[in-house]
């Protein structure tokens, strides 16, 4: 194939095959191959050229209402997915593998052996180093889709193997897609789970490679215990969980959920090496109840009792038996817990010799504990819904992340930050706030897009909030910064090492240390 856009809604013409004329589509593609960016899709203008002018479009192919595939011919040859041999074009049809040898003008089923019979496949890719060298996936059970290999053109296949060895979190084969290296014919990018694997002997087999990249989605929130900050328990959506005791440099999983794969935990909190304390629930951010390990995670109990404030779980830095998770209470290390009538969720805790808590109740209404939360007093109305807070201790400040904004409660009224850095599309998102406990002037605040990457995911303010830098990269092929902190959800700095730890979506947990970067 010549090339692609991806990302754009492309306008067709409504003579093409299974062609519908899409007027509020972002790229109108012209007959002789050319293409133009519609007015008001400058984004879209950063995308490669797919055709040239003077190609014929040779054929379109409607994979459903929001996919297309446009075929160009270049100097009466069409142009395919085989980079070195442009006349032939491999697709999938139900469990049979078809191969054109005239430009896509007809296929030819191949008599393959090795695939599963009944089973629909899926992204045939061809190497282009290679071109006998093949992979794809088919259909099979709820996340067990298997992925094949042929090195003969696709008449035999063998299953890949999926080796899971350096990734201590449970492997799923989920649909998958792969990409073949443009000039070593023995390597192959896929993905397993939800991180980056490689191949190195074409495609046999696939094993965890990364850099650091986690790739889990964190279950909404973290903190540091507040007596051992080396000792972190993170919950987790769809990997349950892990814990660290020395500061992240190393992880146990634990099963949560009890569950092969899968488990979703939220708001999660380590009293102790021992004692970790979640919100657990079956699904995606449904009703969570209490879940306990004494354990340090090898055995879990499921509670009945219901969480129904916002999924955050935190200490007390006066008296370490004391911990919060959600709308409940322990004071005495964990073996029992309590509703409180006044206090929601506990976000965070002064740095300061008080040790004030910090929470919500409501979805506005921030709420301040100086008796290790048995009782709570109102502090102010936020002006939106609160998601976090941070506390500066030596200027008596609230800041909260409240509908997307930043405010800042002084001790008389709230003020809105309106100098923040804005993403590509000159918006703000903020997530989540945390402040340098060691120098609370240092600030943080993370965001995330969903639908794109934010290039102002993390920004840092070294003056209160008065000017702000973005740590996370701004343009896409830069090589620096280093690409990590990205579509951040939460973040707490760490009060040690005094580190942003940044949790960001699907992007795991990444850490930023001035001076290094992420």
């Amino acid at each position: 194939m010549n090339g692609y856009i991806p990302w754009a809604g492309i306008h067709r013409n409504a003579h093409w095959k299974n062609g519908e004329a899409n007027d509020a589509a972002a790229i109108r593609v012209h007959e002789d191959g050319s293409f133009e960016v519609l007015p008001g899709y400058h984004f879209y203008k950063q995308v490669s050229t797919a055709g040239q002018p003077g190609m014929k479009v040779a054929t379109t192919i409607a994979v459903n209402r929001f996919i297309y595939i446009i075929a160009f011919e270049s100097n009466g040859t069409s142009v395919t997915v085989v980079s070195k041999r442009s006349d032939r074009v491999l697709m999938t049809s139900g469990d049979s593998v078809y191969v054109s040898r005239d430009s896509a003008r007809s296929f030819q089923k191949i008599s393959s052996t090795g695939l599963p019979q009944g089973k629909t496949l899926h992204q045939i890719t061809a190497s282009p180093v290679s071109p006998d060298s093949l992979l794809l996936w088919a259909d099979g059970g709820k996340y067990d889709w298997p992925r094949y290999f042929s090195h003969d053109e696709g008449r035999a296949w063998h299953q890949v193997q999926l080796d899971s060895s350096d990734a201590f979190l449970p492997y799923n084969p989920r649909k998958t897609l792969f990409a073949w290296h443009p000039t070593d014919a023995s390597v192959a990018f896929s993905f397993g789970g939800d991180w980056i694997n490689r191949s190195t002997n074409r495609g046999e087999r696939f094993a965890w490679h990364a850099n650091g990249y986690t790739g889990i989605l964190v279950g909404d929130s973290f903190n540091f215990n507040v007596h051992h900050p080396e000792l972190l328990f993170v919950g987790s959506q769809d990997y349950n969980g892990a814990v660290s005791d020395d500061g992240g440099d190393t992880w146990r999983y634990t099963n949560v959920s009890g569950q092969r794969w899968g488990g979703h935990s939220y708001g999660a909190y380590a009293l102790s090496p021992d004692v970790l304390a979640v919100g657990s629930t079956s699904r995606w951010h449904g009703p969570r109840t209490l879940a306990l390990s004494r354990d340090g995670g090898e055995t879990w109990l499921h509670t009945q009792q219901q969480l129904v404030g916002p999924a955050v779980a935190c200490g007390d830095p006066r008296r370490p038996e004391v911990a919060f998770v959600s709308n409940l209470r322990s004071e005495d290390g964990g073996r029992s817990w309590l509703a409180m009538n006044d206090c929601d969720a506990v976000f965070t805790a002064s740095a300061g010799s008080d040790g004030t808590l910090h929470g919500v109740k409501g979805e506005r209404t921030v709420v301040t504990s100086a008796d290790s939360g048995r009782t709570w007093q109102t502090l102010a109305e936020a002006p939106g819904r609160i998601v976090d807070l941070a506390v500066d201790h030596l200027r008596s400040r609230v800041y909260a992340a409240t509908s997307r904004q930043l405010v800042v409660w002084d001790g008389k009224s709230w003020s809105t930050f309106t100098n923040l850095p804005k993403d590509q599309q000159c918006t703000v998102g903020i997530r989540s706030v945390a402040v340098d406990p060691i120098d609370p002037a240092i600030l943080y605040a993370v965001s995330r897009r969903n639908t794109f990457l934010s290039n102002a995911a993390v920004i840092r303010s070294v003056d209160a909030g008065q000017n702000w830098e973005v740590l996370t990269r701004r343009t896409p092929l830069d090589l620096q910064p280093r690409d990590g902190g990205c579509e951040g959800v939460w973040v707490r700095v760490h009060p040690r090492t005094r580190e942003a730890w940044v949790a960001g979506t699907c992007f795991g947990i990444w850490k930023w240390k001035r001076g290094v970067s992420f």
